[in-house]
This record gives structure tokens, sequence and C-alpha cells, in this order.
């Protein structure tokens, strides 16, 4: 038989199909917010809906990348993937038009 660690204790109530209340389930992470309402819900939908939809799309899916990819466990892997993406302007080689000495 072959074990698979669990990588975080809370994962263990996950694994196990345990109910959870909203108070535990926001403590243990899988939520981030715990809204009385519909109304509630619709308000804090929209109030987070327009702080994503302000931050660049590269920036979101690099994000979404690198919360996904548990399979980077070593160093290297991990290295990898924090690289700059290549639409970054990290990665992109700087115009000439923007040095400020000039031509050489």
């Amino acid at each position: 038989m072959t074990f698979t660690p669990v990588r975080t204790p809370r994962a263990v109530p996950m694994l196990l199909g345990e109910k959870l209340d909203a108070a535990r389930a926001l403590e243990m992470g899988p939520f981030t917010v715990v809204v009385p309402d519909a109304d509630a819900l619709a308000a804090v939908l929209a109030e987070r809906t327009a702080a994503l939809r302000d931050k660049p799309r590269e920036a979101l899916l690099a994000v979404k990348s690198l919360l996904r990819d548990e399979t980077a466990t070593t160093v290297p892997a991990r290295l990898d993937l924090d690289q700059p993406h290549p639409a970054e302007p990290a990665a992109q080689p700087a115009p000439a038009a923007l040095s400020l000495a000039g031509p050489q």
C-alpha cells in the first residue's frame, strides 16, 4: 500500500468528507469570507470582481498557475515557475528609446 502525505492538517477533514460550518471553513482556509445573506454576498462579489477587473490579466494568470501547481516541490522546479512570464515587462528587453545614457 502506498501512502500519499497530506500537505497540511487542514486537508484531513476535506479528504474524509467531513462537513464544515462556515466558521470552521473560514478558519481552515477554503474560504476567505463568510457573509450573512444574499445581499452581503452580492456586495462582496461586486467588490472583488471590480478589484480583479483592474488587475493585469497576465499577472492574474501567472498567480493562478503558481497557486495551482503543487507539483513544483523541488527548489529548481519552483525557481522555474517563479521566472518572469514572457508577457511581463520584466521579461521583455528594454526599448532603446528608454535608455537614459543615449547612444554609446
